[in-house]
């Protein structure tokens, strides 16, 4: 996400996020609604900048679409898996081994 602190940017964010995941999971907005428990047009209304989402109504996509919030979050989340791999192999590293990597990645600068 841009540097922009303009919340009309970050709520862009979310909606553009909610349809990407939606769509990924392969689910159209009334049914998305409908498995959160809400009106059918609910999602469509919010994507549609008609309503505002709640965060407890969020975590509900998230989970329902089958990702984490992390992965929601991240800036560059169709990278998320392999980012996720490196950080855990970067975690069972001795710190030995963790300061040569930053070493490295400082070279490669």
């Amino acid at each position: 996400m841009s540097e922009d602190k303009n919340p009309k940017a970050y709520r862009e964010f979310i909606v553009q996020r909610v349809q990407y995941f939606r769509n990924e999971a392969k689910l159209s907005a009334r049914e998305l609604s409908q498995r959160m428990g809400l009106s059918p047009s609910y999602i469509s209304k919010f994507e549609m900048g008609e309503l505002n989402i709640p965060a407890d109504n969020l975590l509900d996509v998230i989970n329902i679409c089958g990702i984490l919030p992390e992965e929601f979050f991240c800036e560059n989340f169709r990278e998320y898996p392999k980012e996720k791999e490196f950080l855990m192999a970067f975690r069972n590293l001795s710190d030995e081994n963790k300061d040569l990597i930053f070493k490295v990645m400082e070279s490669m600068k």
